[in-house]
């Protein structure tokens, strides 16, 4: 008899960055932007970096869920700041907005146990500029 081979389709750990720089994401639900009405409509359709395509991408928020000194007597994290993960629905890349507006296009590495991390940064870390005054 014929043997089937196994086709792993999602090779990834996780669907989006389990953390972000180092502090801890939750991320929502997937969300259709082609749903979204825009009035007037944008005169460029936005494309994907990847692929050109013009089909509305898929949204995700995430909340970075940070741990402070006084968090960690007990255990808690507090809301630091938000995400917008955008995925193209004919490519499947995936790019993070930050709270400072900065996109980050991801790739295969930012999908493992670490996250994501800005490596071009000298200590690893992305400017937390636009959420520092939450903690």
């Amino acid at each position: 008899m014929g043997q089937q081979l196994g086709l792993e389709l999602w090779s990834r750990t996780y669907d989006l960055p389990p953390r972000w720089d180092g502090e801890r994401v939750v991320w929502g639900r997937w969300d259709d932007l082609g749903q979204v009405f825009i009035c007037p409509p944008p005169r460029k359709p936005d494309r994907c970096q990847t692929c050109g395509s013009s089909r509305p991408r898929l949204l995700c928020v995430g909340r970075i869920q940070a741990r402070t000194p006084a968090a960690a007597d007990n255990g808690a994290d507090h809301p630091a700041g938000l995400l917008s993960a955008l995925r193209c629905p004919d490519c499947g890349q995936d790019c993070v907005v930050d709270g400072a507006g900065q996109e980050w296009l991801l790739d295969d590495t930012d999908y493992g146990e670490d996250g994501s991390f800005d490596i071009k940064s000298q200590r690893g870390r992305r400017s937390r500029d636009a959420w520092q005054d939450l903690k």
